[in-house]
C-alpha cells in the first residue's frame, strides 16, 4: 500500500490539468482542408446563389404579400418571376455538388492516394504543435490522461450501439434499406401500423446521432495516437 500511495502522490494534479486542456484543445481542433482552385471557386459559387437565393426567396415573399394585400397584379407578376429565379438558384446549388464529386473522381483517377496523403500530410501539420507541448509535460500525467480518455470514449461508442447497434460495422445503406423492409412490413399489420409509423424516423434519427459520434470517436482515435506516440517516444 505504501508503494501504490507513492505512485498516487507523484502524481502533479497541475500537470494533469495541463495534460488534460491540449487534449481538449486537439480534440476540437478543426483539421485544415487542401482545396483545389476549382473547389475554392466551386464553394464561392455555392455560397453566392446561397445567399442570393435566400434573399430572393424574402424579397419575393414580401412582394407576394403586398401585392396580395395592394390587389396589385404587376407586383405579384414580378414576385412570381423572382420566385422562378430563386428555383433556378435552387437547382444550381443541387449541381455544384456534382461538378464537384466528378471533379474529386478525375483527380481520385489520376491519383488514387492523393487524398489519403494530403489527410496524413495536414493531421501531422496540425497535431505538432500539441505533440511539442505534450513533450514537456510529465509522462505519468500523459498516461493518467489517456487511461480515462481510452475509457470515456469506449464507454462514448458502447451507449451510442445501446439504441440502434454499430451502424459503422453494419454500414449506414444496409442499415437504412433494413429500415424501410422493416416499416413496410410492420404497416401492413393493422395491430401495430400506427406506432410503428412514428418508429420509423425515430429510428433514423438514432441513426444519425450515431453518424455524429462515429466522427466524435475518430477525432479521439487521432487524440489517442497522438497521445500514445507521446508516451513511446519518451521511453
Amino acid at each position: 500500500m505504501g508503494a501504490i500511495d507513492d505512485v498516487v502522490n507523484a502524481l502533479d494534479e497541475d500537470e494533469i490539468e495541463k495534460v488534460r486542456r491540449i487534449v481538449i484543445e486537439a480534440t476540437e481542433a478543426r483539421r485544415p482542408q487542401e482545396k483545389s482552385k476549382l473547389e475554392y471557386r466551386l464553394d464561392g459559387l455555392s455560397s453566392w446563389m446561397m445567399s442570393h437565393g435566400t434573399a430572393g426567396f424574402v424579397i419575393s415573399l414580401l412582394m407576394a404579400f403586398i401585392a396580395g394585400y395592394t390587389q396589385s397584379r404587376p407586383l405579384g407578376r414580378s414576385a412570381m418571376v423572382l420566385a422562378l429565379l430563386v428555383q433556378v438558384f435552387g437547382l444550381g446549388l443541387l449541381f455544384v455538388p456534382i461538378i464537384g464529386g466528378a471533379v474529386f473522381f478525375w483527380q481520385l483517377r489520376k491519383s488514387p492516394y492523393k487524398p489519403f496523403y494530403s489527410l496524413v500530410k495536414s493531421s501531422a501539420e496540425m497535431d505538432v504543435l500539441f505533440v511539442n507541448r505534450l513533450c514537456q509535460c510529465d509522462k505519468r500525467a500523459i498516461q493518467y490522461v489517456l487511461a480515462y480518455y481510452k475509457y470515456e470514449r469506449n464507454g462514448l461508442e458502447k451507449r451510442s450501439s445501446l439504441f440502434c447497434g454499430s451502424v459503422e460495422r453494419i454500414g449506414l445503406l444496409p442499415a437504412i434499406a433494413a429500415l424501410i423492409v422493416l416499416m413496410s412490413s410492420l404497416a401492413k399489420i393493422s395491430e401495430v401500423a400506427t406506432w410503428a409509423v412514428m418508429l420509423g424516423p425515430l429510428i433514423f434519427i438514432f441513426y444519425l446521432m450515431n453518424i455524429g459520434i462515429f466522427q466524435m470517436t475518430q477525432r479521439m482515435d487521432r487524440v489517442i495516437a497522438m497521445l500514445e506516440y507521446c508516451i513511446q517516444s519518451r521511453k
